[in-house]
C-alpha cells in the first residue's frame, strides 16, 4: 500500500514540476532598424605617407531579420592621390555580398570581412599633404514584414446592442521590424458598403536610417541609373486574414523627409467576408514594404610628403608588418610580445573584448571564417596579419569548451590547453592520477588517459 502512494505522489509532483515550468518565450529577430552595417576596423590609418602601401579593413554586419543575396559593394576614391593594389588587395572597386539576416539558426546575423590594400601616390611638389576620402557605398535588397493583430469592427449601426470581442485601436512602434525601414504606426477605420464594412488601414512608414531606398522594381542596385524619380520609392503589400490580399493604392509610394503614409484596403471583391452581421472579432494583418536599400560610410585619410622637415622614409615592410630586430614582422606577433607599444593600443576600443594583455599566444594563425567566428569573444582580431591569414589565438583550445581533449591528453581550460591531464580532470576526484604502471593498484589501470608512453598511467596509486 505504501509503495503505491509513493508512486502516485511521485507521479503527482512530476505533472505538477512540468506544469510550472516556465517556457521561454521565442526570441522575436524582427525588431530593431538596423540593415547592413558598415564598419571600420580599429586599425585602419588615419595618416599615410606618399607612396606608402597600406591595407584599409571594413567589417559587414547584417543586423536586420532579412537575408540579403548578391547586394553590391562599392568603394570609391580620388585616383589621383590613391590606386587599388590589385596584386595584393582580395577584392575589387565592385563586390558583391551576401549575408543571413538574423534568425534561429544565426541569432548574431552574417558577417564578412573585407580588405582593401592602397598604394598612395606620390604628391606634387607644392603639397606637404593632402586629406582625401575613401566612400563605400552599399546597395542591397530589403524588406520589412511586420504582422499584427486588428479588430475588424462591425458595429456601424448605433443600435447595435451586441457585446463584442474586441474595440479598433491603432498599432504604433519606434522599435521597428528588423530592418531600416520601419511601421511606425496603423490607423484603421471601418466603412459601411451596404451590408458590408471595408476594413482601411493608414500605414505610416518612416526611414530610420540617414541611407535611402531605390524602386525594387528595376532592380536599380545591379543596374545602376542616374534617374532621380527611382530614388526613395518603394512598394507596399498588405494582408488581412492570413491570405485576403488587400488593394494598395498607390502600390509604389515615395519617401518624403524620410516618411510617408501607405492606404490599403479591403477590394470590393472581398466584402462579403466582412458583413455587418457578422459579431466583432480580432484577425491578422500583415504588411510588407520591399526596396532597394542604398547607405554609405565614408573615411577620411591624409597623406604626407617625404620630406626634411618631416624625415620619414617608405617603410621596406608590408602593410600589417612593422620592422622589429631588423626584420619584418606582422603586427599581431609584435604586439603579442610588446602589448604596450604604441602600434598596437592606438584605436583599440575600450569596450572591446579583446585586449592584448590577455593575447600573449596570439599568430597569424585563422582564416577569415574562423576568425569571423571568434572576434565577437575577443579572441581574434582583424587588421595586424598581410595576406589571407588574420590574428588570433595559436592554441587550439581558443574556441573550444572546457574538458576537451587538447595535446598529449591534456584538456582545455578557460580556453588554453592547460597541463591538467585528462585522468586528473575526470577521475582526479576519485583519487585517480598519472603515474608509472608498476606503482597502480590492481584492477584501476585506465590507459588513454595520461601524456607520454604506454607505460605511464591513469590509475590509484599502490599502497
Amino acid at each position: 500500500m505504501n509503495k503505491k502512494i509513493l508512486i502516485l505522489l511521485l507521479i503527482f509532483l512530476s505533472i505538477f514540476i512540468s506544469a510550472c515550468e516556465v517556457k521561454k518565450a521565442p526570441t522575436n529577430y524582427h525588431i530593431g532598424v538596423n540593415g547592413i552595417v558598415l564598419d571600420k576596423v580599429s586599425n585602419n590609418p588615419d595618416t599615410v605617407y606618399e607612396e606608402e602601401t597600406f591595407a584599409l579593413g571594413i567589417m559587414l554586419t547584417n543586423q536586420g531579420a532579412e537575408d540579403v543575396q548578391n547586394g553590391i559593394l562599392m568603394v570609391n576614391f580620388d585616383d589621383y592621390f590613391l590606386e587599388l593594389d590589385s596584386r595584393q588587395s582580395s577584392v575589387s572597386k565592385i563586390q558583391q555580398v551576401s549575408l543571413e539576416g538574423k534568425s534561429v539558426e544565426s541569432p548574431m546575423g552574417g558577417a564578412d570581412y573585407l580588405e582593401y590594400v592602397f598604394r598612395a601616390k606620390t604628391l606634387g611638389v607644392i603639397r606637404e599633404s593632402v586629406n582625401t576620402k575613401i566612400n563605400f557605398n552599399i546597395c542591397y535588397r530589403y524588406s520589412t514584414d511586420l504582422t499584427t493583430e486588428v479588430c475588424i469592427d462591425t458595429r456601424t449601426r448605433t443600435t447595435d446592442q451586441r457585446n463584442y470581442a474586441c474595440k479598433g485601436k491603432e498599432y504604433t512602434s519606434n522599435s521597428g521590424q528588423g530592418a531600416p525601414l520601419a511601421i511606425t504606426k496603423i490607423e484603421s477605420e471601418m466603412m459601411r458598403i451596404g451590408e458590408s464594412v471595408r476594413p482601411v488601414f493608414r500605414i505610416y512608414i518612416k526611414n530610420m536610417h540617414e541611407g535611402y531606398t531605390l524602386n525594387p522594381v528595376l532592380d536599380l542596385c545591379s543596374n545602376p541609373t542616374k534617374n532621380a524619380k527611382e530614388i526613395n520609392k518603394l512598394k507596399v503589400k498588405a494582408w488581412i486574414s492570413t491570405d485576403i490580399a488587400l488593394e494598395c493604392n498607390p502600390e509604389e509610394v515615395r519617401l518624403v523627409e524620410g516618411e510617408t503614409i501607405a492606404r490599403c484596403y479591403v477590394k470590393d471583391t472581398d466584402l462579403d467576408d466582412f458583413s455587418r452581421d457578422t459579431v466583432n472579432y480580432l484577425t491578422i494583418l500583415r504588411v510588407l514594404l520591399e526596396y532597394d536599400y542604398v547607405n554609405s560610410e565614408t573615411f577620411s585619410l591624409n597623406i604626407k610628403r617625404i620630406n626634411e622637415v618631416d624625415i620619414k622614409s617608405p617603410s621596406v615592410c608590408g602593410y600589417y608588418e612593422i620592422e622589429s630586430q631588423g626584420k619584418c614582422v606582422p603586427l599581431c606577433e609584435y604586439c603579442a610580445n610588446n602589448p604596450t607599444g604604441a602600434e598596437c593600443t592606438r584605436n583599440i576600443n575600450a569596450s572591446s573584448k579583446f585586449s592584448w594583455s590577455d593575447a600573449s599566444d596570439f599568430s597569424c594563425a585563422c582564416s577569415k571564417e574562423k576568425c569571423l567566428a571568434l572576434n565577437k569573444d575577443g579572441k581574434c582580431i582583424f587588421g595586424y596579419c598581410p595576406g589571407n591569414s588574420y590574428c588570433c589565438s595559436s592554441d587550439e583550445c581558443r574556441d573550444k569548451t572546457d574538458g576537451t581533449q587538447c595535446g598529449d591528453n591534456y584538456v582545455c581550460l578557460n580556453n588554453k590547453c592547460s597541463k591538467t591531464t585528462e585522468c586528473d580532470h575526470k577521475y582526479g576526484a576519485q583519487n585517480y592520477t598519472c603515474m608509472n604502471i608498476n606503482s597502480c593498484a590492481n584492477n584501476t589501470v585506465l590507459e588513454g588517459f595520461c601524456p607520454g608512453d604506454e607505460n605511464n598511467v591513469c590509475c590509484k596509486r599502490n599502497k
